[in-house]
């Protein structure tokens, strides 16, 4: 080979790959090559030798997985572990080439293997390696403790030695990682002995991690990343614990927060690993500093850090088969120093404690009922009602950890004692909020097998009867729910008799003020499928009669109530028969309508309509199918369909599943007939659902159709539906919507319906009626995709106009808008947006420019900069009566915002708004003058920052 080949260049490149071709062709080629580089990897000129290695390591490199022999292998690796004491220059290709034979190219020996840790531990300086050298090697160690263990385990404590001085002094990130993944690699793999506190020295240095990545750095590894790394070192082996636990306890007492916090996490990893030896003659110091971070420097990132530490304290310490009392011991001093604290935090940390074990939660418990017993039996001022919090959750944190049967006697009377107080307390009406407290406590107990006692049962049972039944009692609570909901859960006997008692009222009917509390804690029965069954068929009976009856206060809390036990059924997994309530619910409703011949107001079946919305979201297609086929029936058969039975069309269609829906022309037809002029929102919203959810075919049809209904001339009713039909087929993502985009266009400069058009922009983008959860179709970044389509056209509507109404019809359509879309896509138009709101500031109405304009320009200050000079004078005209106080108020937020931009361009406009905000802050209205204040202390900084 001549040296030519070797310069740098074009050359070099293709002699690499001519000779990779050659070798993947035939291996032998490979020792072709080394014979005729001879005279170059024996050159005396330093630089030379190093090109030749340099070359060999590129061909080495571009080679596939195991194409060398592995003899050819272990001569190559000799040769390079030569070049290691050779020449600095060659030492970089030379690792490089070691690297690529021991992971990707063939078998070798493992007395190969040793040969080479041998001479990188102990003849290679590595504080002298360039970063990228040393990294090679840690990753090369790293896959040799993955794929040569046995090899380095024959080596023991040589090879952890070498590793620990190979790593010793590392400060390079990107090293450190390696670094960090090599040490609980040799943990597991090696019995360390002598050399556990060296290696954990080789750790410990770096902890707490200090490292601020250079901003430069485009791959740059975070402190997060190397701090996480480092615990896992830390942690990864049990004999560590004697040094570990010190150094974090040591640094708990840093004034620095990252400190802190790695310290806390330290301290829970190495609860799960260490020995309770460990923590032992540390404990008081580790509470000492929890105390001080939850009670005294009290920062929100660190308390629920701290928290977690003393419950993994708490569960290593409970964890010491040889010690058991240590565990009290422990909490004594805890609970010594947090009578001398606040009730929040001393219920945060009781609860903290209590769910390490369950041998930590008896420990609370013996030592902080007789205490709590004695802060309820005051029951003065807040503290008892927060005592009750902490209360319940240690009664639900000893339900879960704890066997009742296998405590002890004194504290089984404690506990007692505690039911008995909680009977009390419970049905005292002197302090509600505490009697609520109370109940959830008492809802814990009952999971308690033998705690409450034949007495407390009796108790419990007349108090849901009072709370349910008497107008006297308190209101029903989420506590009273979940009371009689655990019992029916539960399976026990005071639930039988309490949902006897509550379906005799509903059978009774109506009643003023007693019906709501009755129907509120019947809910409770759907968290078990026997007691729903027992229960509903009287709910859905007396929904029915009062639908029948036209009692429309009695059916709006029963289709409230329903909805509510269909939604908790749900949630508790309990079986319900949704497709019989949905018919029995619908026949109730059509009958309603007949009945009363049209008279029915919509209002009084908003809350039934809800019920059906969530009834036939959750039907298969195969029942709601007929269902729907029989409301269809009845709508068509209507001359003039009234609004409550639209409503009902709609509840199903847009929440029923979109392979059971089918298109019908005569439905079309009827929804877009002009005399539905009073119902067209409703009509709207059941032909959006049908677009949105028919095949493509279909939609095709239903468009053709509703075509010409639209001719010839416009109205509000034919806007509506054109509104809402265009939501349904931008939901879908139909490709041909710039058909009805175009139409909306032309109704913006309609004199009778362009405003009404204009606020129908919002409908569109909206995310009402159409929703996932109903089945409907939602292509994502819909929003966008209309503000793309239609901005164009509404800027150049806008600047065509010449009539002042068209002008901020345009304005209002592109307005509605912005709040939906995302301020990346928005700043896309904002040169064009931007003048047309500016320019609308003073010549819009005014409830375009408190509804639309202002909190644009509030969202985009940083861009009004270039037109100062117009805007700030009109927000000063704006920020002043008669204007409204709405737009008074948002008028000062705008101009408080424009002082976030930092421009030197505000200190020209400082004294007039100073002197403009004066009258502000003497405004009758206390928002408007707070917003005043706020907007004047703001401009009044403007300029400090650059020295004005």
């Amino acid at each position: 080979m001549d040296i030519s080949e070797l310069s740098e260049g074009n050359n070099f490149e293709e002699s690499v790959a001519k000779h990779i071709n050659a070798i993947k062709g035939d291996g032998k080629q490979l020792s072709c090559m080394v014979e005729s580089m001879g005279h170059i990897l024996t050159h005396k000129d330093p630089d030379t030798r190093g090109t030749g290695v340099k070359f060999m390591t590129r061909v080495i490199q571009g080679l596939p997985h195991n194409t060398l022999g592995e003899e050819q292998a272990t001569t190559l690796l000799r040769y390079y572990t030569s070049r290691l004491e050779d020449h600095p220059s060659m030492v970089t290709w030379a690792i490089q080439g070691i690297y690529e034979l021991v992971v990707s190219q063939g078998p070798l020996e493992s007395t190969e293997i040793e040969h080479l840790l041998q001479v990188i531990f102990y003849d290679v300086q590595m504080p002298g390696l360039l970063q990228a050298e040393r990294y090679i090697i840690y990753r090369m160690l790293t896959h040799m403790l993955i794929s040569h263990a046995s090899v380095l385990r024959k080596m023991g404590s040589k090879f952890v030695l070498g590793c620990i001085q190979a790593m010793e002094g590392e400060r390079d990130p990107r090293c450190l990682l390696q670094v960090f993944a090599i040490v609980p690699m040799l943990c597991n793999e090696f019995i360390l002995g002598d050399l556990e506190e060296p290696l954990f020295d080789v750790c410990s240095c770096y902890f707490p991690v200090d490292f601020n990545p250079p901003a430069t750095d485009p791959g740059r590894i975070s402190r997060e990343e190397l701090a996480d790394s480092l615990l896992n070192c830390l942690t990864a082996s049990p004999g560590f614990g004697k040094h570990c636990v010190p150094l974090a306890a040591e640094k708990l007492e840093s004034d620095l927060l990252t400190a802190k916090l790695d310290s806390l996490k330290l301290l829970s990893r190495g609860s799960q690993v260490f020995p309770p030896q460990c923590f032992k003659d540390h404990t008081v110091t580790i509470w000492k500093q929890i105390h001080s971070l939850v009670f005294v420097n009290r920062h929100d990132a660190i308390i629920p850090a701290a928290l977690t530490c003393l419950t993994s304290l708490a569960r290593v310490i409970s964890s010491d088969q040889k010690d058991a009392t240590s565990v009290n011991r422990l909490f004594k001093l805890v609970w010594k120093d947090l009578q001398r604290g606040e009730a929040p935090g001393m219920g945060k940390v009781l609860e903290a404690f209590a769910c390490a074990s369950a041998r930590a939660c008896l420990a609370v418990l013996s030592e902080t009922l007789p205490d709590l017993l004695q802060l309820l039996s005051r029951n003065e001022g807040l503290r008892p009602v927060l005592v009750m919090e902490s209360t319940t959750a240690l009664l639900s944190l000893y339900a879960s950890l704890c066997h009742h049967e296998e405590t002890s006697q004194e504290l089984s009377l404690k506990l007692s004692l505690l039911t008995d107080q909680l009977c009390v307390l419970v049905n005292d009406d002197s302090n509600p909020e505490l009697a609520l407290r109370a109940a959830g406590s008492l809802c814990a107990a009952l999971s308690i097998p033998g705690l409450l006692t034949a007495t407390n049962l009796d108790v419990i049972r007349s108090t849901l009867v009072r709370v349910a039944t008497q107008d006297a009692a308190p209101p029903v609570g989420a506590e009273h729910r979940d009371f009689l909901a655990a019992a029916v859960r539960l399976n026990l006997p005071l639930a039988d008799g309490v949902l006897s008692l509550l379906k005799e009222e509903i059978c009774r009917g109506y009643h003023p003020t007693k019906t709501e509390r009755v129907l509120r804690m019947s809910t409770a029965c759907a968290s078990n499928t026997m007691s729903l069954s027992f229960m509903l068929p009287s709910l859905t009976e007396s929904f029915v009669s009062s639908f029948r009856d036209s009692r429309a206060p009695y059916q709006k809390l029963l289709a409230k109530y329903l909805l509510d036990v269909v939604c908790r059924a749900e949630k508790c997994g309990t079986t319900v028969h949704h497709a019989a309530l949905l018919r029995s619910v619908v026949a109730a409703w059509i009958e309603s309508l007949g009945s009363e011949q049209g008279t029915a107001a919509t209002e009084d079946f908003v809350e039934a309509s809800l019920l059906v919305q969530k009834l036939a979201q959750m039907c298969s297609a195969s029942d709601i199918r007929e269902i729907y086929s029989a409301i269809l029936e009845t709508c068509l058969k209507a001359n003039i369909p009234s609004q409550p039975l639209l409503l009902l069309v709609q509840s199903v269609i847009c929440h029923m599943p979109r392979d059971a829906l089918s298109a019908d022309e005569r439905l079309v037809q009827l929804l877009s007939d002009g005399r539905l002029h009073d119902s067209s929102h409703l009509a709207g919203k059941c032909l959006a659902g049908l677009v949105n959810k028919l095949t493509a075919g279909d939609v095709e049809k239903v468009l053709q159709c509703l075509q010409s209904s639209w001719q010839p001339q416009w109205t509000l009713a034919k806007a509506d539906l054109l509104l809402w039909v265009t939501k349904g087929l931008l939901l879908r993502g139909y490709p041909d919507l710039a058909k009805y985009t175009n139409l909306l266009e032309q109704l913006l400069r309609d004199e009778n319906v362009g405003r009404h058009t204009a606020e129908g922009f919002d409908v569109i983008l909206q995310p009402i009626v159409l929703t996932s959860e109903g089945h409907c179709v939602l292509r994502l970044l819909h929003p966008q995709r209309f503000f793309v389509e239609t901005a164009p056209i509404l800027i150049q509507g806008f600047n065509s106009a010449t009539n002042k109404a068209v002008k901020d019809n345009f304005l209002m359509a592109l307005c509605c808008q912005l709040k939906y879309v995302p301020k990346v896509v928005v700043n896309s138009y904002i040169d064009k947006v931007l003048p047309i709101l500016v320019d609308a500031l003073s010549s819009a109405e005014v409830l375009v420019v408190g509804q639309c304009v202002l909190p644009c320009l509030t969202e985009n200050v940083a861009l009004m900069v270039s037109c100062l000079n117009s805007v700030v004078g009109q927000l000063l005209r704006l920020a002043k009566p008669p204007q409204p106080m709405d737009v008074r108020r948002m008028s000062l937020e705008c101009l408080h915002q424009l002082t976030t931009t930092g421009e030197r361009e505000l200190l020209l406009h400082r004294h007039n708004v100073l002197r403009g905000l004066t009258p502000c802050l003497c405004d009758r209205k206390r928002v408007v003058r707070q917003a005043a204040a706020q907007a004047s202390s703001a401009w009044h900084m403007v300029g400090q920052s650059i020295g004005e």
